[in-house]
């Protein structure tokens, strides 16, 4: 039997975890994807997250006439309030799943199909191009924490992040060689979510303008430290430039009422998860100038991982402007699996001596890191996603977090 199906049936946790160890053999990467599958069956759909929301629509949608004229028109359809359907994705999902369960597990297991393919792939484009060579310890560190940016527990908030893999695995596709296909790919990301308008904006411009690395560089400098755009300047350029079916729903994310809840959201949260990424951004800063400074290195970039670089950089300053917007976050993420990226590819060049020690330095940060993230996915990572197969799931669950083991 084909050991990725093998694992999936025992424990497809374990098999998550022998993928890393055995990451050269071919079924690696499909255990990973599987095991997105599972985790998407047996997580926690916590009232708290939006996971709830999509569940409670798949039972709204299975108990009401499903009508495909209905169906097909609802796309696109916002009203005044700016609430509505304005993605393909995930209505489209739920009306298929509805057609013959109102489980959300099962929602959820074929939400992790998607999400769990492009995990899976963007890890071992990573893994693919150093060409079998030895990962030293830090290399690890790097791709775990590749890994944990945009992390399969992000599942509950499926539009957005399903969106954002799917977005990065165009994007490499694109800067490798793959054109069209990338370009195509890239592009049906605001299918899934609407907001990635913005990030394929900056892959137009990007592509089209073709700006001078140092020319971003800098300026990616500038916008780490000066003063972040404010919501009434953010929603000026949503009305003049967010096409008019988009408008209701962005300006949902830039007002003030929800820039109040997600502060006190903040309040609430520990201080070590609200500073994460922050933590995470001062280590690529660090790295990104120790890197641009040592001439030598950058030169070493290939075609490819220098189109990448340039392109994280304009990611990290349009991020940093929209760090103090609501949501703000979502595009410094995306911009982090960029940032992460050229990092690794660097590891893999002539690094001087001296650069590898002063690097060194940066172990501590991306440790705490992948530890803090590892603690976030425990709120909707179960007993069952680590203990259990599909088999048993199907008639039991303890839907136990494994958060509550540890408070």
């Amino acid at each position: 039997m084909n050991r990725t199906i093998l694992y999936f049936l025992l424990n497809p946790f374990v098999g998550f975890v022998s993928a890393f160890r055995n990451y050269r053999q071919a079924w690696a990467k499909n255990a990973v994807w599987l095991f997105v599958v599972f985790y998407g069956f047996a997580m926690l759909k916590s009232d708290t997250v939006d996971s709830s929301r999509y569940v409670y629509k798949l039972d709204r949608v299975y108990s009401s006439e499903q009508n495909l004229n209905n169906f097909f028109s609802s796309f696109y359809q916002v009203d005044e309030q700016g609430t509505g359907s304005v993605d393909i994705y995930e209505p489209t999902f739920i009306f298929l799943t509805a057609l013959f369960t109102n489980n959300g597990d099962v929602l959820f297991a074929l939400f992790g199909l998607v999400f769990g393919y492009f995990y899976s792939r963007n890890i071992w484009f990573l893994l693919e191009s150093i060409q079998g060579r030895e990962i030293a310890q830090f290399g690890w560190v790097v791709l775990i924490s590749f890994g944990c940016v945009i992390g399969f527990w992000t599942l509950g908030g499926v539009r957005m992040w399903t969106a954002a893999h799917v977005f990065f695995y165009g994007v490499m596709r694109y800067f490798s060689g793959q054109r069209s296909k990338g370009w195509v790919i890239a592009a049906s990301s605001i299918l899934v979510h609407f907001s990635f308008l913005l990030p394929v904006a900056l892959l137009l411009i990007y592509i089209f303008l073709k700006p001078s690395r140092s020319f971003l560089f800098y300026l990616f400098l500038m916008t780490f430290f000066i003063s972040n755009l404010k919501l009434e300047v953010v929603r000026s350029l949503i009305d003049s430039y967010v096409p008019e079916v988009f408008v209701g729903r962005a300006n949902n994310y830039a007002n003030e009422s929800y820039a109040e809840t997600i502060s006190e959201m903040n309040e609430a949260a520990n201080w070590y998860i609200v500073n994460l990424n922050n933590l995470l951004l001062w280590a690529i800063t660090f790295i990104y100038c120790l890197f641009h400074f040592s001439i030598k290195i950058l030169k070493q970039l290939n075609f490819k991982a220098d189109r990448i670089y340039g392109f994280s950089l304009l990611l990290l300053i349009v991020a940093n402007l929209l760090s103090d917007v609501p949501s703000g976050i979502r595009y410094m993420l995306i911009a982090q699996l960029f940032a992460l990226t050229v990092i690794f590819f660097l590891l893999f060049s002539e690094i001087p001596h001296q650069v590898k020690r002063t690097i060194s330095f940066m172990w501590p940060i991306f440790v705490v890191f992948i530890v803090v993230s590892i603690r976030v996915s425990f709120d909707s990572v179960t007993l069952d996603t680590v203990f259990s197969n599909p088999f048993f799931a199907i008639f039991a669950m303890t839907k136990i977090p494994l958060i509550d083991l540890i408070k």
